[in-house]
This record gives structure tokens, C-alpha cells and sequence, in this order.
């Protein structure tokens, strides 16, 4: 039983060697990802004193879930 274990982890291992090693990808290979603008998000409140991230021109979608079942 414990050769039959140890012969798995082996497998399990040597797997896990062979994937890694394919990933990895070298330095001549990576290249650099494009930067983009930090993405800022509006947050402020309504006059009727109800707190909005983002415009608060924009429309707002109401789902009705009251017959869902």
C-alpha cells in the first residue's frame, strides 16, 4: 500500500513539474502590459440625502421580484 502511495505521489508530482515548467514563461518572451488611467468612480449624495457611486444622472433599472416565485 505505501509503494502504491508513494508511486502516486511521484506521478502526481512529475506532473505538476512538467506543467510548471511549460507556463513559465522566460524573459525574452514577456512582454510589458499597457498602463491604463486609474478608473475614477463619482461618489456623493442626492439632495433627498440618498448616498450614488457613479453618475447620478444616470438611469436607474428597478427589478421586481415580489412574483419571482
Amino acid at each position: 500500500m505505501r509503494t502504491v502511495y508513494l508511486l502516486g505521489l511521484l506521478a502526481f508530482l512529475s506532473v505538476v513539474a512538467c506543467q510548471t515548467a511549460e507556463v513559465s514563461p522566460t524573459p525574452s518572451t514577456t512582454t510589458a502590459e499597457p498602463t491604463q488611467p486609474p478608473l475614477v468612480i463619482e461618489m456623493g449624495q442626492t439632495a433627498e440625502g440618498a448616498f450614488y457611486q457613479g453618475s447620478p444622472d444616470a438611469p436607474v433599472k428597478l427589478y421586481d421580484f415580489s412574483n419571482f416565485l
